[in-house]
Parts: C-alpha cells; structure tokens; sequence
C-alpha cells in the first residue's frame, strides 16, 4: 500500500543580502514555486527588528549555519517585499527567507530565516538587524546536490532479533522527498516510510520520517528523525520495545537498547552530516516578539532569576529527557497543586521568551521534543496528517463505540482495540484541563515541522476526544468540558490555526474549529437572551461544580478568559465579543459596587442559591454569600486583614505565589483592562495596588500585563506634561536655562518615533542608560546603541529639544537617567508648531493628558483623526476602519486643546 507524506508545497523563498543600509518594515508573500528570491542592495531606513547570535563555542567557528523562525506584525513585512540586515560589525551576510504564513492584508505572519556566519569567535556575540527591500530570483539547489555530497542516513529498530529498518538517502534518491526549505543558503527534503525488514515487508505500526536540511556553502546536513507509532486506524495498537540506532554518516550517532515506545506516541532526535553540530545561540527580539500579538504581553522588567536559569540546566538530566519521558512537565497532566506548566504558556516558555537565555530555550525546545511522548499522536495513512475531525465526524476516545456511527458514510469510526490489556499501559497521563502548551513557542522561533506537526496532534485529540454528540460531531465544540479544559483547548486551537502555514490542509480545519466554538459562545452568553447573564460567568460544562451546584471556580473561568483575550490578540474578530462578555467577571471582582476585591482570587464564589435557582445579579449578592467576611468589615482595611489572616492590601488565594489564585487572575485581567474601558483601567489600577506580590523572576507564565503596559503599572508611552505658559523673550545676547523632558516612544525592538533631530536614550530601569543625538524615527535596540545592560529590559525615550542637525552622531554617554536635565541654550520666542507622538499600535492604549487630537494612521492610506480625552484605545472601534485590512497606529497633538 502507498503511504503517502505530509503535505508540503515547495515554497517561494528569499535570499537575502544585508545592504549598506537599513531597511523599513516590509516584506515578503508566500508563494506554491519553486524560485527563490534575492534581496538587492537597496534598502529604506528603519528596521523592523533584530536577532542576536551567541558563540557557545571554546573555540572559533567559521561556516556556521543558522536557521530560525521570525513572527512580524500585521504589514509589518508587506507582500511583494523581502528581507535585508546587517550586523553590528557593518558586515553583509546573504540570507533566506522561506515564507509559511500570512496576514489577511498579505503581510508576512511567519517566516523561516536561514544563513551561513562566515565566522564566529570563541563566545563572540553579534546583533543583526533586518528590514525590507526588493527581491530577486535565485534557483534553490536540487536533493541530489545532498545524495552527490555522500549523505547517508538510517533508523534501525530491532524487535526479537529481527531488524526493521528506513533509510533517507533511499527515499531522497526515490524521489519521494517534499520541500520545506529552499533557497542557496539551506534546502530542508522531508520523507517517511513505515520501517521493513531485510525481505521488504513492512511493520505495520512503527514508522520514520526524516527532515534533512542541507547547507550547501557549509557542506552540512541536519539530521532530524521522528519515529512514530501512531497509526490512527491500524489493527491492534500496542507498545513496542526494541534496541534502537540512528546511524548517520556510517556512524552511530543514538542508540538505546530496549526502548519502550508507547502507542500512538513518538519520539525524536537531532544529529549532524558533514561535520559537528554550530555551537550558537539564536536569540530574538523579545520586546518584538511580544509587541507582534503572537504571544502574550509578558512583563518585560521581569528579570529572571539565576536559580531558576540555573535550575532548569540542573534538571535537564536523567531518564526524563530520554525518548517517552516528559521533560519538564508532569507525565500525569491531571496532577493538582500549584505547577510551572499550567498558563497560556509554560513557565519555563516564558522563561525563555524574557530572557532568550540559552538555558531556558534549551528545556523549552526539549520539552517540546518530548511532546510526543502521550498517547495523543493519531496519523491518518491517507492523508499523513495528524487525523482530522473534519474527515472523520465520529471519531472519540472517551464515547463508545456505538456513538461513532457515521450515517453518511455508513461506517464506525471507533479507533482499534489494543492488542492486549496490558500492551497498552503508559506512565504518561494526558488530559485537556491540564494540558501544558508545549510546541507553540518553539515552532515560531525556529520553524522546526516537527513542532508544527506536535501543535496539530494535540490541537486534533483536544478537539476528537469527547463524546461526538456533545461535540456538535466535526465542529470541535469543547463546551462539555471542564472550564479549564474549555480554556486550554480553545487556546491551542487559536494557535495552531494561526500559525499553521497557509498552503497546509489542515488550516481551516483548525480554522473552522475556532470559529465555530467563538459563534457558539457567542450565541450563549454575548447575544439576545443570553446577556441576562450581566456577572459575566460560563456555566456550561463543568462550571457549576462546586458548592453543590451553586459556586463556580474564578480561577477556571479566568483561565478561559485570558485563553480568548489571546485568541482575539491572535486575530480571531469574534472573540472580542466574548472577550467583552468575560471581562466583565473579573472587572466587577474588583470594582464592582458592593464587592470587595480582596476576596476577588476566592477558590470559590457562590453564584445562586441552588441548583435550579436563577444566578445572581449583581456582584454584591455574589460576595455576601461566598463569605460574610467579605462585607462585614471595610474593605481592605485592618480588621478585615485580620478577620481572614492576611496582611493590610492583601488578597485572598495565596497573593505571594507565582502559582497563587491572584497570579492565575492576572492575564485575564491585564486582557479585561484592555476591553473593559474605563472600568477595566481601574479594575486593573486596583488590582496592581495590592501589598503582596509574587516573584515573578521564579516562573512568570502569569506575569502579563495589559497591551500598551510594559512594565507593572507603566504605561509605554508616557504623556509630556502640559507646556508651561511662555517666558518673555530673552534679551539680545543672553542665555536662559531650558528645561529638557524625555518622552517615552518605545520599548526595546519596536519603532522609536519622532521629528527632528533629537537626543534618545536607551535605558534600563535600574542600570542607567546610553543616550546618542539621531535623526527620528529610529529603531530601538541594542544594534543602534549598544547594550548598556545586558540581560535587562529597555525603553528608549527621546529629548523635548531638536537640533539643527540632519545627521547622527556616533557620541554615547552613560548615566543613571534623571528625569530632567537642565541645560543652558540659546532661545528665542517660536510659534507653537503642532507635532505628533506615536502612541500605540492597533489594538494598544493610547496614553496622554488632556483632550488633544488623536490620528489613528496607516503607512500607506493616510489617516483619521479624533478629538479625545486620553487614555484612548487605538482601535476602529474608537476611530472608525478607514482601511480594512491594514495594520494601523495611533499618534496624538502636541496641542493640549
């Protein structure tokens, strides 16, 4: 039988020549060719973002691949541009640039970014940064380039004594090989095969698929093996044990003796062709990373803790890092307590995501390597996918086998029995209401397919594993579920949808599956009959578990509030109107008339008064019979401290703990403050101004904050204060003492946005700052200053005095930054000049004072304007979409009106 391999289209590819300039964002379309692209030497000023290399190497390097993902903001990188960068050496290096995903405008959403150093010192360090230009055609090298090279590779597993076997090479040279990468700097051929004895014939369940990519100027091959037993509707599933062997080059390169590979699990290793494996940390723009929506808005003043960097590389050891051991996470999901691994990320993922440390990318990417270790891995044969709902309506792992009866097709859909009772036992435990998110992050960072493939199993068994007639069958509906459940599942839907590459089949069907579970909320609990439900609560599922039917879990219900406040960041357009629905649950918590926000992190709040009895109405009723406590005493005052055991300001649920039910609050309600206006801005200042906090520099998978909010409490963009009333003019000759304020206008990564020429300073919160004289607008990152301190998060602002300048200057100084500097200048009595200061990006709070007008901007389609009191949300629901479809910010006057 004909076992056919994932569906990958050879994609249009860039390679990229970093000019002698820098290069405005822009970019590049996807396209189903076969004809790469070159960057030609001209290129705009301003970059769209950087990425630094990191030796981690004793010793020199030279010809060192580097291959990464890179996500971009919408229009960031429009179709029909590409990519150009330059390191901080000055020195040009020819990339690549394979597209997989795009923005409803075209843009570029996700990119592969390949390219060869020419050297590397021992431990040397190098920033690169890269922004938009044209693009020429280059032809991608063929596989026999690889196959002429001597490349061999091959996975041998022998099962009593009888050896089964797949080769690459002999699939390559088949001509059995799909393209994920292409390009003249790596070209990445993927293949699979069940494994065959010496006489041919085929195992029946055990099966290899090779991703080799081959980088032709380094005369090296990546090797990456996945082994699978995971055929979805093959006869009598079991575990298998067998003696492993990665043979590559003619040498062992992995080997285990007595492997227990689990059912419908898999497992997988990295090995090098031609040479040692590049000793080299790739670390992207964090503050980019985040600034694009593709993650959450983590707390970027968070510095993770040492002992937790260090505690990561202490525990990646032992049988747990081993093929169908679980890396960092819990083999049992359903484990209880407080866990690093529960959040719309780990917190070891977001570890990494702050710090780009290498210790925390190491475990982030060998969890994720491990992923694969859970019964959750169902292959379908005639598509080799991960098995899809939408083929097969019916399919369920916990209905029985009468419920999987499809009518159209006249066919059970039930999976195969196990072989036997005891062939199918795991120590690996799985669920969806403790499902950690384990390959997200790691596929966009580095594009791995592997990654990809483990977001869509686990996408697939979340959405097929209960009853079909709860379901709504091929919909993927999860309202059965617990809340929790409901929260994790809809978020790896979200993701995989928005990140599996366009040209995939399986896109829209994660696609459908969002969609129909956001047009089900929304008919339940945001329309019609269904807003009489003003607390702002779920009760479908699992929700009225507690309390003998009559309490819900905040904690639960905040968990699915955060998981659609990412889904609508994401893109999805119908999960703001259930984002402004669940909003309103923790805003009332917290400000609510009659509440009392220290019980707002309750484990539990009663909502009715039986299990029949109608839910309540207003928040004040909710506190008054979840405890008395809560309304009895003043709020937040001593007596009620210590009525409950706390400290003055503290809220209930374990306040100090970064697992405590205060943290797990936190992301919904930094995304409630952002969709709760006015109320949920105060919700969210009241909620920042409780006395005890955790730690978040130990695990900070909770420490997100509202978008325009980079640090606790402080707004990204600062509003000037109000222009004092002008001074008489100076007489001839003489000199009067100016004044100088700094604006803030970015975080590290983003676009720092002004006129003139004027002094910018690039500053850490607590280890000074750099300041250098540049003509706006300007990137702020370390490949334009430098890096006064690193490891730290850093803002740029920029000075309220321009020079007459029209050039930069290459002059730094350093100092613990004050809040004004006083200088002695020339002045002369000026008109007002009306200027604009950018503020927000779409969807971002725009901060200023007074009532000023507001200009909601696209690069290309002009803008419009509004009279507003700010803040103001930079948004079309506050402005009006003058240009569907195109990315948007917001600017304001520096005319107070």
């Amino acid at each position: 039988m004909k076992h056919p391999i994932h569906f990958l289209t050879t994609r249009a590819t860039s390679l990229l020549l970093i000019g002698a300039a820098l290069a405005a964002c822009g970019g590049a379309a996807e396209a189903a060719t076969t004809t790469a692209t070159t960057s030609t030497t001209t290129a705009t000023t301003g970059a769209i973002t950087d990425v630094r290399f990191e030796s981690t190497s004793a010793t020199a390097q030279t010809n060192v691949p580097v291959t990464f993902g890179q996500v971009f903001a919408p229009g960031h990188l429009p179709a029909g541009t590409s990519l150009v960068g330059r390191l901080d050496t000055g020195a040009t290096i020819p990339l690549q640039l394979d597209v997989k995903a795009t923005h409803p405008d075209g843009s570029v959403r996700h990119a592969i970014i390949s390219a060869v150093l020419p050297s590397l010192a021992a431990s040397e360090r190098r920033t690169m940064s890269m922004s938009k230009t044209t693009a020429t055609s280059v032809t991608p090298a063929a596989a026999s380039t690889l196959l002429n090279a001597g490349f061999t590779a091959t996975f041998n597993a022998t099962i009593g004594g009888v050896r089964y076997s797949a080769s690459a090479h002999d699939l390559i040279k088949s001509g059995k090989a799909t393209v994920w990468l292409a390009g003249a700097n790596a070209n990445e051929w993927h293949v699979s095969a069940p494994l065959t004895n010496s006489s041919g014939a085929e195992h029946p369940h055990l099966a290899a698929r090779f991703a080799i990519r081959w980088y032709d100027d380094a005369k090296k091959a990546r090797v990456d093996v996945a082994v699978e037993n995971n055929w979805a509707y093959e006869a009598a599933p079991r575990n298998f044990t067998y003696d492993a062997d990665l043979i590559v080059g003619g040498k062992s390169v992995y080997a285990k003796a007595g492997m227990n590979h689990l059912h419908h699990a898999r497992w997988r290793k990295l090995a090098w062709w031609g040479g040692s494996s590049p000793e080299v940390n790739v670390k992207l723009n964090s503050a980019y990373l985040i600034a694009t929506h593709a993650v959450p808005n983590y707390d970027q003043s968070v510095v993770v803790a040492e002992t937790t960097l260090a505690g990561y590389k202490n525990e990646w050891t032992g049988a747990k890092t081993e093929p169908m051991g679980v890396g960092m996470a819990l083999p049992a999901m359903p484990t209880t307590g407080g866990r690093r691994d529960i959040g719309l990320l780990p917190g070891w993922t977001a570890s990494y995501v702050l710090s780009m440390d290498k210790r925390a990318r190491d475990v982030t990417l060998g969890t994720a390597d491990l992923s694969g270790s859970w019964s959750s891995h169902y292959r379908d044969k005639n598509t080799g996918h991960p098995v899809s709902l939408v083929d097969y309506p019916y399919m369920t792992i916990q209905g029985l086998t009468n419920d999987t009866f499809n009518k159209a097709t006249g066919r059970y859909e039930a999976f195969p029995v196990c072989a036997g009772a005891d062939l199918c036992k795991s120590p690996n435990y799985h669920d969806t209401s403790h499902q950690p998110n384990l390959a997200y992050v790691p596929y966009l960072v580095t594009g791995d397919y592997y990654y990809l493939e483990e977001m869509q199993f686990w996408g697939m068994w979340s959405a097929f594993m209960s009853n079909p007639y709860y379901r709504g069958f091929g919909k993927g509906l999860v309202k059965s579920d617990q809340i929790r459940g409901q929260a994790w599942t809809l978020r790896t839907l979200a993701e995989t949808a928005y990140i599996t590459p366009d040209k995939h089949p399986l896109k829209s069907h994660f696609a459908g599956f969002v969609d129909a579970n956001l047009d089900w909320y929304n008919t339940n609990y945001a329309a019609g009959a269904a807003t009489s439900n003003t607390l702002g609560i779920l009760t479908n599922g699992y929700a009225m578990a507690y309390n003998s039917g009559t309490g819900v879990a905040p904690w639960q219900d905040d968990f699915f509030t955060a998981a659609v406040g990412h889904a609508a960041e994401l893109g999805f357009s119908k999960a703001e109107t259930v984002l402004k629905f669940k909003a309103k649950f923790p805003i009332e918590r917290m400000v609510g008339t009659g509440g009392c926000w220290i019980g707002a992190s309750a484990y539990t709040m009663k909502v009715r008064d039986s299990s029949t009895a109608p839910f309540y109405t207003t928040i004040a009723k909710v506190y008054q019979s979840t405890d008395t406590k809560f309304t009895s005493t003043v709020c937040g005052s001593a007596e009620m401290a210590t009525s409950l055991g706390l400290k003055i300001g503290e809220m209930v649920g374990y306040s100090s703990e970064v697992f405590g039910y205060p943290a797990n609050m936190q992301p919904a309600m930094a995304y409630a403050a952002t969709a709760g206006g006015t109320q949920g801005a105060a919700a969210w200042s009241k909620f920042m101004s409780r006395t005890v906090k955790p730690n978040y520099s130990l695990s900070p998978q909770f420490a997100i904050l509202p978008r325009g909010t980079t640090t606790s409490g402080t707004t990204t963009e600062v509003a000037p204060a109000p222009a004092p009333a002008p001074a008489p003019a100076p007489a001839p000759g003489t000199t009067t003492p100016t004044t100088v304020t700094y604006t803030a206008c970015a975080v590290e990564g983003q676009m720092c946005s002004f006129t003139g020429t004027r002094t910018v300073r690039y500053s850490s919160a607590t280890k000074g700052y750099v300041s250098k004289l540049l003509t706006g607008p300007v990137l702020c990152s370390s490949s334009v200053f430098g890096d006064p301190a690193p490891g730290y998060a850093k803002t740029c602002s920029y000075s309220s005095t321009s020079t007459t300048s029209t050039t930069s200057t290459a002059s730094t100084t350093t100092a613990v930054a004050p809040t004004t500097t006083t200088t002695t200048t020339t002045t002369t009595t000026q008109p007002a000049t009306e200027t604009y200061t950018a503020c927000a990006t779409e969807g971002q709070m725009c901060s200023f004072t007074g009532t000023r007008k507001v200009r909601y901007s696209t690069a290309t389609k002009g803008y419009t304007s509004k009279v507003l009191t700010g803040p103001v949300l930079c948004s079309a629901k506050t402005f009006g979409d003058f240009a569907p479809g195109y990315a948007k910010t917001c600017s304001y006057s520096s005319i107070v009106q």
